[in-house]
């Protein structure tokens, strides 16, 4: 598990066993994790050209790439 995800469960009080199963309060977790990915689209949704190059916006392909490796998720 991704120690972001970690985090954010321990934050909303969700303990969560070695196989993934948690119980406490899954819908603070849910909103934590809805948060961190709004962060991601925030920070990342231009991309630079390099220090000198000209942004441009991130595709949505390209923002959901930046959130699911933040997230640590795989397909």
């Amino acid at each position: 598990m991704n120690n972001i995800i970690r985090q954010l469960a321990e934050q909303a009080g969700v303990s969560i066993d070695g196989m993934g199963f948690g119980e406490g309060d899954v819908e603070g977790f849910a909103k934590l994790i809805v948060k961190e990915c709004s962060k991601v689209i925030v920070h990342g949704g231009y991309w630079s050209g390099g220090p000198l190059g000209p942004k441009r916006q991130c595709t949505p392909p390209e923002i959901a790439r930046m959130i699911e490796e933040h997230l640590g998720v795989k397909e």
